[in-house]
């Protein structure tokens, strides 16, 4: 797995990178401003190029007439432990030290060090880890990302797969070159797996997620892995591989239950997504006979359930079981938006009219159910 090393920044010349973006980004007439402060601007281009005796000097003066404190050695080493714990802990979702990584860089960005930039590109990191919505994240720190972006040089001299994974999850459109590269750490796979997702580009979703998923697996990143396996599932079934989905499904929620206490909404998608391929497959006999004395259903298993219990109703030419089902639900005392998509799914069953699909999918639910209503339509 990466390991930063921050060395780099204990020399002067990634500075000037950074006093470059911090001139254009005050409007600061750079030369006129190097000839008032005694420093010649031949000498401030060479330091640029290569490491100097008179970078360090250089960079010290402009840090003080910034009113930046200048960096030590004993920083620079402290933040490349932090950076290095957040990054080891973020990609085996450890939260367990989040709190406390956040405090450590707000104090740090108040004291107002010239590594600035690195301590905002960690903290939009650890917010893009956090497991609020995406987005949430993104619009919440929209203004930071677009700070950080000016200070890619000085930043990839020392955290560049960092910042690629910031910029990955925020840039609006990332370029071409971005979707076709190959890529050494699996967090960038992951990203690309979820934008692909978004996007509804399915497909696409399931070649990202399996270059994620063979890394995760040499990294034995359990963790990541069973949240990657909940967008894999979803892919499979709107692409309508339900056999692929069924397995995965049943081996997800067998690994999830035995942990105690893990993750109770991946246990309910993984039990959503084996009622959907079981129900994809046809296997209507086994969903009625799982499902249809059960207590505690999920919407996405009693509406499964139903079409079961319909479409073998069909073919025995009894809808006794079915009715009889429906109305056990008692439809009128079940949550507004419940009744409506029981009541809906009802009427689609018994009309079996294509234009209903459309309405079907103003509802996320359903949406997963988009190919096998389109199947019980062409029948």
């Amino acid at each position: 797995m990466k390991k930063f090393d921050f060395s780099i920044y204990k020399d002067s010349k990634p500075y000037f990178d950074l006093f470059d973006v911090y001139f254009k980004e005050n409007n600061i007439k750079k030369e006129f401003f190097l000839l008032d402060n005694d420093i010649t601007p031949s000498t401030y281009r060479q330091c640029r190029k290569t490491e100097s005796k008179s970078g360090p000097g250089i960079i010290k003066s402009l840090s003080k007439k910034f009113t930046f404190k200048n960096s030590s050695k004993e920083l620079i080493d402290k933040i490349e432990e932090l950076a290095n714990n957040i990054y080891f802990d973020m990609y085996y979702k450890n939260y367990k030290q989040y709190d406390n990584y956040l405090k450590e860089i707000d104090k740090l960005l108040s004291e107002k060090y010239n590594v600035f930039p690195i301590l905002e590109l960690l903290k939009i990191f650890l917010n893009l880890s956090s497991n609020s919505s995406i987005s949430a994240i993104k619009k919440e720190n929209e203004l930071l990302f677009n700070r950080i972006k000016i200070y890619e040089k000085f930043l990839n001299y020392g955290l560049e797969e960092l910042y690629e994974l910031v910029y990955l999850s925020f840039e609006r459109d990332i370029p071409e070159d971005c979707w076709i590269k190959n890529y050494n750490n699996a967090s960038a796979y992951f990203i690309l797996a979820s934008r692909s997702y978004m996007n509804r580009r399915y497909i696409e979703t399931l070649f990202f997620a399996s270059k994620c998923k063979e890394m995760l697996s040499q990294d034995g990143n359990i963790n990541r892995i069973l949240h990657l396996n909940d967008t894999i599932m979803s892919s499979l079934i709107h692409v309508g591989n339900y056999d692929e989905c069924y397995i995965l499904s049943f081996k997800q929620l067998k690994t999830l239950e035995s942990f105690d206490g893990y993750h109770e909404f991946l246990i309910d998608n993984s039990k959503k997504f084996l009622a959907l391929s079981t129900l994809g497959l046809g296997n209507y006999d086994k969903i009625i006979k799982k499902y249809e004395k059960a207590d505690n259903l999920l919407l996405t298993e009693i509406l499964c359930t139903l079409i079961a219990l319909y479409e073998k109703g069909v073919t025995d030419k009894d809808l006794t079981r079915y009715n009889s089902y429906y109305d056990h639900l008692e439809v009128e005392q079940l949550d507004l938006d419940y009744s409506t998509i029981i009541v809906l799914l009802d009427q689609f069953l018994k009309t079996k009219k294509k234009s209903m699909l459309n309405t079907f999918l103003n509802y996320e639910i359903f949406r997963h159910f988009k190919k096998i209503l389109e199947k019980i339509v062409e029948k």
